[in-house]
């Protein structure tokens, strides 16, 4: 998995969904995951090994509950204003299935610059395997 977005919504997401379905058996992936933005985390996340602890607090059965794991389905982070070149390396891997980013609306914009990365990536993939295996681009 190729994600856009070092922040703790996706990590808390797609990365403790990956790897629970790691730990079951049902897949067997890693996530690289993008700073697209000068206030990302991916320094933080390197030095961590991918590796951080999520904390699920809620209500089960009307009884507040605390669970703690660590989740560590992300490889690495790269820094897309100088890492470039791995990220397009990772989108022509044929063993990416899936590209998933964290862009508000704002992002999307024309002159935001991540429609044109999204765009770089796709045809760096093209390129490389114009016959490869499906890839499926969800925005969040």
């Amino acid at each position: 998995m190729l994600q856009f977005g070092t922040g703790m919504l996706l990590r808390a997401l797609c990365a403790a969904s990956v790897d629970a379905a790691n730990r079951a058996g049902a897949f067997n992936g890693r996530i690289v995951v993008v700073q697209s933005t000068p206030q990302g985390n991916a320094r933080a996340i390197n030095a961590q090994d991918g590796l951080f602890t999520l904390v699920e607090r809620g209500l089960q059965n009307g009884a507040p509950v605390e669970r703690t794991r660590l989740v560590g389905s992300i490889s690495r982070a790269l820094v897309a204003e100088v890492e470039w070149d791995a990220v397009r390396a990772v989108a022509a891997h044929p063993k990416l299935q899936v590209i998933v980013s964290n862009v508000t609306e704002a992002g999307f914009r024309l002159d935001a610059g991540f429609p044109a990365r999204l765009t770089d990536v796709l045809r760096a993939r093209f390129e490389r395997l114009p016959d490869g295996p499906p890839l499926f681009v969800i925005p969040t």
